[in-house]
C-alpha cells in the first residue's frame, strides 16, 4: 500500500520513454510539479500531459486566487507540460499514469491521485504493468487506457494546435499505440506472460462494471469477499448486491477507524454476514485510500482495484444503466491457486 514511493522510486529509474499521460480527480498542480514533473524530466521525458477533472480544477483556480500575491506560486503549465481539464457529467475519477516510449510503454494504474496526500501521506494501492511494442495482452491493456484517456483529450481539446502537435509526436514515435487490429473493444480477460488473467474494466463500458465484476468468478461458490474502500453508499447498496448475487460464505471490510466513511448503522441490514477489521489505526497512519475488491475461490483469488470505490456512482446498477456518475478505470485480475 506504499504506492507512491515505489512510483517515484520506478520514475527514477526510466529510461528512454518520450511521453507521460497523467489522469487524476484530484487537481493539485504543486503536486505535479513538485513531486513528478522533475522526476520525470530527470529520467529524460519531456513531452507531459496532465489531465484533471475540470470541476477540481476550477476549485483549485478559485483557491490560488484567494491568495495573496506574495503567497502565490508561479506554474508552468504551458510551458513544461500541457494541462488538459476534463468535464464530464459527474467525475473525472481515473488514475493512470501512462509512460511511453518507442518500443515500450508502462503503466501504472490505481487509486493514488496527484496531490500531496495520494503520493505521500495516504495508504494507496496501485498496479504496474509493462509492454514492449510487439504484440502481447500487456500491450492491448496499454494501448486500451491510452485510447481511453486520447478519446477525451481528442473530444475536449482536439482543437487546439498543442494538443495535436503532443499527439502527432506520439504517433512518429510510437505508431504501435495506433494500431487498430489490436486494439480491445471491451473489458474480457487476457492471459499475461505470467499466467495471470487480466482485464482493464472501464465505466463507459457496458454492461455496468458490477455486472462484469460478478461474472469473473463464473459458477464456482465465493468463499470470501474482501473489501477496502474509504467510500461507500449510504445505503450500502452495493455492498448489498454483491453478497446477494455472489453469496459468500464470509464477507471481510478492512476499515480505518475514524477515516472509512461506512454507515454503520447500515450494517444490520445486510442480506448476509459482515466483519470489520481495522487497518492503520495507529496515530499518525495515512489515510487508507486504497480500493480493492478480492473475490477468493476454491481455485483463484479476483482482484479488482483502481479508482472505483464500493459505490454504485463507481460501479453501476444491476437493474438500470444509470447517469454514470463517477468515469473511473479499474484492473481485474484472475490469480489461479
Amino acid at each position: 500500500l506504499d504506492a507512491p514511493v515505489k512510483i517515484f522510486e520506478a520514475i527514477k529509474k526510466h529510461r528512454d520513454y518520450h511521453t507521460s499521460m497523467i489522469s487524476s480527480f484530484t487537481s493539485s498542480l504543486s503536486a505535479y510539479e513538485d513531486l513528478l514533473l522533475h522526476r520525470i524530466e530527470q529520467s529524460g521525458t519531456y513531452n507531459n500531459l496532465f489531465l484533471v477533472d475540470k470541476r477540481m480544477y476550477q476549485d483549485e483556480m478559485v483557491l490560488l486566487m484567494e491568495l495573496q500575491n506574495s503567497q502565490r506560486k508561479e506554474f508552468h503549465a504551458g510551458q513544461r507540460y500541457s494541462l488538459y481539464p476534463i468535464s464530464v457529467k459527474g467525475a473525472f475519477h481515473p488514475k493512470i499514469y501512462l509512460f511511453l516510449g518507442r518500443n515500450k510503454a508502462r503503466m501504472y494504474l490505481g487509486s493514488a491521485n496527484v496531490s500531496p496526500a495520494g503520493l505521500g501521506r495516504n495508504r494507496e494501492l496501485m498496479f504496474d504493468l509493462q509492454c514492449s511494442h510487439e504484440f502481447s495482452p500487456e500491450r492491448r491493456l496499454i494501448q486500451r487506457a491510452f485510447q481511453f484517456l486520447l478519446g477525451f483529450l481528442k473530444l475536449q481539446h482536439g482543437d487546439t494546435s498543442l494538443l495535436q502537435e503532443q499527439i502527432d509526436f506520439v504517433r512518429r514515435e510510437s505508431a504501435w499505440l495506433f494500431d487498430e487490429d489490436t486494439m480491445l473493444d471491451g473489458g474480457e480477460l487476457l492471459q499475461m506472460e505470467d499466467g495471470t488473467m487480466a482485464a482493464l474494466l472501464l465505466s463507459d463500458d457496458r454492461p455496468a462494471s458490477i455486472s462484469r465484476l460478478l461474472n469473473l468468478a463464473g459458477d464456482e461458490p465465493v468463499d470470501q469477499l474482501t473489501i477496502i474502500s474509504p467510500y461507500w453508499d449510504s445505503d450500502l447498496k452495493t455492498l448489498s448486491t454483491l453478497q446477494e448475487e455472489l453469496q459468500p460464505d464470509q464477507t471481510s471490510l478492512l476499515i480505518q477507524p475514524g477515516r472509512t466513511e461506512l454507515p454503520a448503522s447500515e450494517l444490520k441490514n445486510l442480506p448476509a454476514e459482515t466483519r470489520l477489521y481495522r487497518a492503520f489505526s495507529d496515530e499518525g497512519s495515512g489515510f487508507m485510500h486504497a480500493k480493492m475488491i478480492l473475490l477468493s475461490t476454491a481455485s483463484a483469488d479476483h482482484l479488482i482495484c483502481g479508482s472505483a470505490n464500493c459505490t454504485t456512482a463507481a460501479l453501476g446498477s444491476l437493474t438500470a444503466t444509470p447517469l454514470m456518475q463517477k468515469l473511473v478505470c479499474t484492473g481485474a485480475f484472475r490469480l489461479e491457486r
